[in-house]
């Protein structure tokens, strides 16, 4: 695919250029891109909606059992002014062990108005209580999706504003059913456009740094064709160029955003990784994407309403 960013080059690691952040208005979850038709030689004009776009954010490690460590509560109430038709939480929604006592003290009492549009995937810290207070907690989720699971893994795909969604478990990327599973569902999709979400970053220059391990996820994502894989993990927002099944460079291949910038704490990078073209660790937000049949807009909204790192990605 295309992926066009908005400002004249590439953002080094930890600085942005202010020129190009804007201010974020409130806006419906159904975006409407206007067409302005001259209608006589009187120069008056009518607005004429001919393309709508489906907002969608996504954002991980999120909430903390002891809310005043953590500034979940501020990503919560941006959550709210973007008013999303879907909300996609990559793993790690509930710190420090993922137990349902602490989803339901903590990240529910924040973030569980949006359990009618949500679409998780487990983080590490979800296995640390073997992931029983995250399948108690997104239970409800099950009413509108199928959600598969194998011994160790659990996976799901759904759609939106007509893209292809998967969320897949990367505590267990060699999980041979879900791996069979994910390769057939993007083969088999009617979509144009598709993307992959799950909680570790296959590429990262945060501390903890690439995922060598998610290799056998990301070969099958971007051999079935996603566009878009998105992650957290680490405590930062970081987006690369289209890279392909390899690691390599590719106009057609898939662009990855890490977003782990839910609340629950923010660090700075550590080695560099290629490909990077924007690493940001100063503020907390989301990232929104609006889709369109052919391509998605993206762009990373802090919690002080602020627009960084707007572009958009057209689906090959």
């Amino acid at each position: 695919m295309l992926l066009s960013a908005c400002s004249a080059s590439p953002v080094a690691l930890e600085k942005i250029d202010n020129t190009t952040t804007t201010r974020m208005e409130s806006v419906p979850a159904e975006v409407t891109t206007p067409e302005t038709t001259a209608l006589d030689e009187s120069r008056s004009t009518e607005t004429v909606p001919i393309v709508r776009g489906t907002r969608i954010v996504a954002v991980g490690d999120i909430a903390c059992s002891v809310p005043s460590t953590c500034r979940h509560t501020e990503v919560a109430s941006l959550v709210g002014r973007l008013n999303p038709a879907a909300f996609l939480v990559l793993g790690d929604a509930q710190y420090p062990s993922g137990s349902l006592r602490d989803f339901l003290t903590s990240y529910d009492a924040s973030f569980g108005a949006w359990m009618p549009i949500v679409y998780p995937t487990p983080g590490n810290h979800e296995m640390e209580s073997n992931r029983g207070g995250y399948d108690e907690y997104f239970r409800p989720v099950e009413d509108r999706v199928t959600v598969r699971r194998s011994k160790d893994a659990v996976f799901y795909s759904f759609e939106i504003g007509g893209w292809h969604f998967v969320s897949a478990d990367s505590n267990h990327p060699y999980d041979k059913e879900q791996l069979a599973w994910l390769e057939e569902d993007l083969r088999t999709t009617q979509a144009r456009c598709s993307a992959v979400f799950w909680h570790h970053p296959r590429f990262s220059s945060g501390q903890h740094g690439s995922s060598s391990s998610i290799k056998p996820l990301w070969e099958a994502a971007a051999n079935g064709g996603a566009d878009i894989v998105l992650s957290g993990h680490d405590h930062n927002y970081e987006r690369f160029a289209p890279v392909s099944a390899t690691g390599e460079r590719a106009t057609d291949g898939v662009v990855q955003f890490v977003v782990g910038t839910g609340g629950k704490s923010l660090r700075g990078a550590g080695k560099r990784a290629a490909d990077s073209e924007i690493f940001l660790s100063s503020t907390d937000g989301v990232l929104e994407l609006t889709l369109y049949p052919d391509k998605a807009d993206f762009r990373f909204v802090s919690t002080s309403d602020e627009t960084l790192d707007p572009g958009s990605v057209v689906c090959s």
